[in-house]
């Protein structure tokens, strides 16, 4: 416990929470989720600046990764992004009145959601390789890397827990608890284990979707 409340330590815990949240803020604020082409080349290009700029780190964790383990990976997610948008739109339908909106992007099934998401969901997978590689060279333990992703996977889903309808809200709040178990465990025990984080990641919001029209 007394790794994590080392000043490196919590200082990567402050700087990866504030970036995370000033960029969601920025999505809901300045670009909007409405203007969904806009918010994919944010992303894009936050993907790329932060790749450029920890270059060490993803060259470092990619260097063992075949060029096709990594299309087939990327490919298979977006393949289930897609098949979920089309049974979703075609068949589905909306989920009923139970649920508030909020311009909660899986259950409007928004154009940000088809197009965005994929890229919003890359670059959050990005932020936290470089989140859980930092507190590695920090000496923590894949234990004490769990709680501090804990602490900031929590602190940064509370806007959007909030904004969300109180079933979906819990919900969040559940799955990223969980993730922050997962993400870290597959980002340093399991090769490729963070293409398969993305694809996780992905596909339980395709999961989600399908599943809140169903039931």
């Amino acid at each position: 416990m007394n790794a994590i409340l080392q000043i490196p330590t919590l200082k990567t815990l402050l700087v990866f929470s504030v970036a995370f949240g000033l960029t969601i803020l920025g999505l809901f604020n300045i670009i909007t989720m409405e203007r969904y082409a806009l918010a994919f080349a944010y992303f894009f290009l936050l993907s790329f600046g932060l790749i450029w700029y920890f270059k060490k780190i993803f060259l470092q964790l990619s260097s063992h990764t075949r060029w096709y383990v990594f299309l087939y990976t990327i490919g298979i997610a977006l393949l289930i992004h897609i098949g979920a948008c089309y049974l979703c739109l075609h068949y589905l339908g909306k989920p009923n009145d139970a649920f508030a909106y909020r311009g909660i992007s899986f259950l409007e099934l928004s154009g940000f959601f088809i197009w965005a998401k994929p890229m919003e969901v890359f670059w959050q997978q990005l932020m936290i390789i470089v989140l859980v590689k930092k507190l590695e060279s920090q000496k923590l333990s894949l234990y004490q890397i769990m709680l501090v992703c804990m602490a900031a996977f929590g602190s940064i889903h509370i806007y959007q827990a909030l904004r969300a309808d109180a079933i979906i809200g819990t919900g969040f709040t559940i799955i990223a608890l969980l993730f922050s178990v997962l993400f870290p465990y597959m980002i340093l025990n399991i090769k490729n284990g963070y293409l398969y984080n993305y694809t996780i990641h992905l596909t339980t919001y395709s999961f989600v979707a399908i599943l809140i029209r169903i039931v």
